[in-house]
């Protein structure tokens, strides 16, 4: 007769024997922990930070539009816009509708330069000047200047539609166009890839291996002159960027390599510098959508390594 004891350890034998058998069966095999003292950690982060003044929220790590870079992304109509070879808006980064499947254009993979001007959204795609009052019907307008070519975003300012390209400013009056040479240029610029943003009633470029000191301002987009800054900027190139009242905000960009660090500054000549939370990335886009700027996409460095398909925003709770 079996042992009662015996018998009632038999199945915890086998269960062990199991157990063994797979554990050391795996036992070559590596799964990445995360890194709990490293808050950008994928595996590890949380979906809201703070940095000095800033509050930091990842609303989605995989918007429907999936991963892309070179995109166009603004702000118009109180909706947040992607424009890449197709069309998508949300009304707060973090639900999207797909506007339009195929627009025609722009999916060639260069730079789309996108904005709002006259209750209108526009954008540069392969050549050409278009606007959209709701995404599905885009309309032509008088060709661009080629200095657009290399532009990052369209900027409303003044009464006009502008496009800072390398060396000229572009303006259009809804008609046609302008062009305004911009002086100050170093002696063999290399890099446009500056952020162009409109704050403190100007026009101003920042970043890219173009100007004196990366930082270039213009008051009516004729006469340009070059910011002090105690910051070079003149390395740091496919950042994103924007403006709050308060001040000029800077994300990421390549510097060496693709960064997450975040720059401050209330008067663009004294900037502070902290580390943000999303992952490091370049040839991205920067929208400002009430208070808050949001951001999406990007690289993360080199070929084909694109980060993953996030939306952030960001807003101020402080003096950063």
């Amino acid at each position: 007769m079996l042992n009662p004891l015996r018998s009632n350890l038999v199945p915890f034998l086998v269960l062990f024997a199991a157990s063994a058998s797979v554990v050391f069966g795996l036992a070559g095999c590596v799964f990445p922990m995360p890194d709990f003292d490293n808050p950008v950690d994928p595996k590890n982060r949380p979906d809201t930070f703070t940095t000095p003044g800033m509050e930091w929220v990842r609303l989605t790590e995989d918007a429907p539009m999936g991963t892309r870079t070179n995109y166009g992304f603004a702000a118009y109509d109180d909706q947040l816009w992607v424009v890449n070879g197709d069309v998508w808006s949300s009304p707060d980064g973090e639900n999207w509708t797909q506007v339009l499947n195929d627009t025609g254009f722009g999916s060639g993979g260069g730079a789309l330069p996108l904005g709002a001007y006259d209750g209108e959204l526009y954008v540069i795609a392969d050549g050409e000047l278009r606007s959209t009052t709701d995404g599905t019907v885009w309309t032509g307008h008088e060709n661009p200047p080629a200095s657009t070519e290399l532009a990052r975003r369209l900027v409303e300012y003044d009464g006009f539609l502008w496009s800072i390209g390398e060396d000229t400013a572009a303006r259009f009056d809804g008609t046609s166009w302008a062009t305004f040479p911009i002086e100050n240029t170093l002696a063999d610029p290399v890099y446009g890839e500056h952020v162009p943003v409109v704050y403190d009633g100007a026009l101003w470029s920042v970043g890219g291996e173009i100007f004196e000191t990366g930082i270039v301002t213009s008051q009516d987009g004729e006469n340009w002159e070059t910011r002090p800054s105690n910051f070079d900027f003149t390395q740091r190139h496919w950042a994103a960027g924007e403006a709050f009242d308060q001040g000029i905000v800077i994300l990421g960009g390549w510097v060496g390599g693709p960064t997450n660090d975040v720059l401050f500054s209330s008067d663009g000549t004294e900037w502070s510098i902290e580390t943000a939370p999303f992952l490091p990335r370049e040839r991205f886009l920067a929208a400002r959508l009430d208070d808050r700027i949001y951001f999406y996409g990007g690289n993360s460095g080199g070929e084909g390594e694109e980060v993953p398909a996030d939306v952030w925003y960001v807003e101020l709770t402080g003096d950063p």
